[in-house]
């Protein structure tokens, strides 16, 4: 019994060192307005995870952009002092379902959420650098068109062309057109 309680704790600790900073940011309402650039600091050696929560408004579909990038800093001939290695990033909704597959570029996400629901942005990497690492964030959001407003638009459009066209019509006297 004595030897168990031992080696318990210490998976225990082993575990919980597993990922370090799993601190939720809710930045609200990504919108029209950019989420700036939001540079973040991790310190450490451990694998850390970052979630930045955000819901969007409205009831049309939005097209959402989101950057992610490695701020490294050297010198040379000296190890790094800020590095992160595996940085990634990802994009869920609120039942933990990934929007994208980030195979292709764990830097970037470019696509069309849906409101009434919450998302996040996980962020994971290990700091590599001998005083840590270093990310900046960005995240930007546009209301994308429905059909009904292109409907609307292509109508509009429709009815300024015909109304130009009877007015040059209304305009034009039959001796104009043989001089022509």
């Amino acid at each position: 019994m004595n030897k168990i309680k031992p080696a318990s704790i210490g998976a225990m600790l082993l575990f919980s060192c597993g990922v370090a900073h799993a601190i939720p940011y809710d930045i609200g309402t990504l919108n029209a307005t950019p989420y700036g650039s939001d540079t973040k600091t991790v310190t450490g050696s451990t694998r850390f995870e970052d979630r930045y929560i955000f819901d969007l408004t409205g009831t049309s579909p939005w097209a959402v952009g989101i950057g992610l990038s490695n701020i490294p800093l050297t010198f040379p001939g000296r190890p790094p002092l800020y590095d992160i290695s595996g940085l990634n990033l990802g994009v869920y909704n609120n039942s933990n379902a990934p929007m994208l597959d980030n195979d292709a570029n764990p830097l970037s996400f470019i696509g069309t959420l849906s409101p009434g629901t919450d998302y996040y942005m996980k962020i994971t990497g290990t700091p590599i650098g001998s005083i840590g690492g270093i990310y900046v964030l960005g995240a930007v959001a546009a209301a994308v068109p429905t059909p009904e407003t292109w409907t609307l638009v292509t109508v509009g459009l429709g009815l300024l062309v015909w109304r130009q066209a009877r007015r040059r019509a209304a305009n034009k006297t039959p001796g104009s057109l043989a001089a022509a």
